[in-house]
């Protein structure tokens, strides 16, 4: 026995000390196998071990030079794979006040301690096969606690017993990684239990049953001077339940992973994420390890993954606002497998800026990336994409809504084809700069639209335009508002290399119907030295058969009205879209005041026009490359 035992640092801090140690050796040596003790007990450890600035440990003047007698120290040892000693100890105690850990080597000095730590075992032996009763507890510095109990047997080289967490502060493992990480953690806490089998004899075998885990009160942060502003991430919970864990089968099982109450913030800035950036990982570098190529042989399976009550502020440089609130967020995917196997069900259910709200129902084969998705996406603000805009059209959303719903294929994790059903409601777009609308309309719907990516093909079986008012404008050389940004825009595309100018003329297109109703059109030319502008109003009609296909004659009729009062209509069918234009076109107007033309006669006849009407009959057919007119032409008191 030993009692108030203390063993100093060379400057006096303490760095081993205990109240008591007994050895108590049983007279029952004399009759038992082996040794026999009463008691082995150890009180009140205290234990304090650093690594120096110079990377030496507090104790390593206590070790034996690295220069002594190999071959002495080597033959002294046993050979490995003997027979155990046989010793059996009836009362095993150790309790130890505190141990310590510091490392002063690093430039932030990192310490860390456990409490109250309690290791008692009953009968433990190393000559009887059957188990043997232990306990251990232990407290980290934030109060959390450690309970660890079952039973051994070191003959059988096995164990059964129950492990459980309670409150363990998380802060210390980041402490101690803290020079690797961009992160900081403010707070976090784990708590886990269950049950297990372990045997070590010739193969390690080991089976974890009724087993859970889980998170609480997790905050995450950029540490200082890391320069990433607006990314953190907050969790309530996190749970995992019904874990088992078969090492001879090399399978792990779950019943339920929940996420409650995730408050992640972020952004992206061309190609920086900043949660990526917060995740970095900078390790110091290691010798690399040979690559086998080998798939793992586990295999694992989640029952279920639920993400609840939490929230996303996200800020995107594609939207206006750039900053998105998404809230709530609901996810929930079922049948998770390693290797992938099986159909996953998937939902989710979101709400961005208290506006747009997504719903996804559907399901994925996860292994080949197949499956069919549902969406059902409403009220989107289409004001948000004003930064996706082409720059050559100077222009902003301010005003509109979209809804749409219907389904999205997916082959090998890339969409295939997509169904959708859909409408935009009050949408309005102006020139920067400007007080009018270029583009505007009161809804727009859209029936069995259908694109086919593998086979190139877009089909829309009905579009509805109602309340549509546009500007066809004539810049001063010649070229039009949609033409020229169009062109911009697709000349900019195909010399960057993000449009392939052969694959989008391989497209085939086919639009049933495009109906107008109340609609209007705004013609400005700004060509000619006297600006000429005049409205289209009160367009209705329809265009059917419209696109590039073989069945396709682009049927339109439509009519209207000049400032009001001059009806005009067009009727026939042009098929832009063809591969060879097919046009037959009937234009009239009637009644159209001459006055309002003063730019046009002015520029290419030298007079003005003080009064007169126009009648306007034209026909225009393409016959082949021929172009065929007939024209009739009626002015009235010019």
């Amino acid at each position: 026995e030993v009692r108030n035992a203390r063993l100093p640092e060379a400057d006096g801090e303490p760095f081993l000390a205990f109240d008591r140690a007994r050895v108590d050796l049983s007279v029952a040596s004399l009759w038992h196998p082996g040794i026999v003790f009463d008691e082995v007990s150890l009180d009140a450890l205290y234990l304090h071990v650093q690594r120096l600035e110079d990377g030496e440990f507090n104790f390593s003047d206590m070790l034996p030079p690295e220069d002594g007698n190999r071959e002495t120290d080597t033959a002294a040892m046993p050979e490995p794979g003997g027979d155990i000693v046989q010793v059996t100890i009836d009362r095993l105690a150790l309790n130890a006040r505190r141990l310590e850990v510091t490392d002063r080597q690093r430039d932030t000095p990192f310490s860390s301690h456990w409490d109250d730590l309690n290791l008692n075992a009953v009968g433990l032996t190393t000559v009887a096969e059957e188990g043997k009763p232990y306990q251990l507890r232990l407290m980290d510095e934030s109060g959390g606690m450690l309970a660890w109990e079952g039973e051994i047997s070191i003959p059988g080289s096995s164990s059964t017993g129950s492990l459980k967490l309670t409150g363990i502060d998380l802060h210390p493992f980041w402490r101690f990684a803290e020079p690797w990480l961009n992160l900081e953690l403010a707070s976090g806490q784990l708590h886990a239990s269950g049950t297990y089998h372990v045997q070590w004899g010739d193969e390690l075998q080991y089976a974890i049953t009724d087993a859970e885990a889980g998170l609480t009160g997790l905050a995450i942060a950029p540490k200082p001077g890391i320069d990433l502003p607006d990314t953190s991430i907050g969790l309530a919970t996190l749970q995992v339940s019904g874990i088992a864990v078969s090492g001879a089968e090399q399978r792990a099982d779950v019943d339920t992973l929940t996420v409650s109450g995730l408050a992640l913030a972020g952004w992206s800035e061309g190609e920086r994420v900043s949660l990526a950036d917060l995740f970095e990982v900078n390790m110091p570098a290691t010798e690399e390890e040979a690559e086998t190529g080998e798939a793992s042989p586990w295999r694992a399976s989640l029952a279920e993954l639920a993400l609840t009550e939490s929230r996303v502020q996200w800020r995107s440089e594609y939207t206006s606002p750039p900053l998105l609130a998404i809230e709530p967020l609901e996810i929930k995917l079922r049948n998770l497998n390693y290797p992938a196997q099986g159909e996953t069900a998937i939902e989710v259910a979101l709400a961005v800026n208290e506006e747009a709200r997504l719903a996804v129902d559907g399901s994925l084969a996860l292994a080949e990336g197949d499956g069919v998705i549902q969406l059902d996406l409403q009220e989107l603000p289409m004001a948000w994409f004003t930064p996706n805009l082409p720059e050559a059209a100077h222009a902003e959303i301010t005003a509109g809504w979209i809804s749409t719903s219907g389904n999205l294929a997916v082959a090998g994790f890339a969409p295939t084809q997509i169904s959708l059903d859909g409408s935009s409601r009050d949408a309005e777009g102006v020139i920067r700069g400007e007080e009018d609308s270029f583009q505007r309309w009161d809804r727009v719907d859209w029936r069995g639209l259908a694109v086919d990516l593998e086979a190139r093909s877009l089909n829309l079986q009905r579009l509805a335009v109602n309340g549509w008012s546009g500007r066809v404008h004539i810049y001063e050389d010649g070229t039009i508002n949609t033409q020229r940004v169009i062109q911009e825009e697709v000349d900019q595309a195909v010399e960057e290399g993000t449009l392939d100018q052969e694959a989008m003329d391989a497209w085939l297109y086919a639009v049933e119907m495009i109906t107008l109703e109340d609609s209007r059109v705004d013609f400005m030319d700004e060509s000619m030295p006297l600006v000429f502008r005049t409205e289209i109003g009160d367009v209705r009609g329809f265009i059917a058969s419209l696109g590039n296909t073989e069945n396709s004659r682009g049927e339109v009729e439509i009519r209207g009205s000049v400032d009001g009062y001059a009806p005009v209509s067009l009727k026939g069918h042009a098929d832009a879209l063809a591969e060879r234009t097919d046009l037959d076109l009937a234009l009239s107007f009637e009644g159209l005041d001459l006055v309002r033309l003063t730019p046009y006669s002015g520029t290419y006849a030298g007079y003005a026009i003080d009064r007169g009407t126009l009648n306007v009959d034209v026909r225009y057919r393409l016959n082949g490359s021929r172009l065929e007119g007939d024209n009739a032409l009626l002015i009235d008191q010019l």
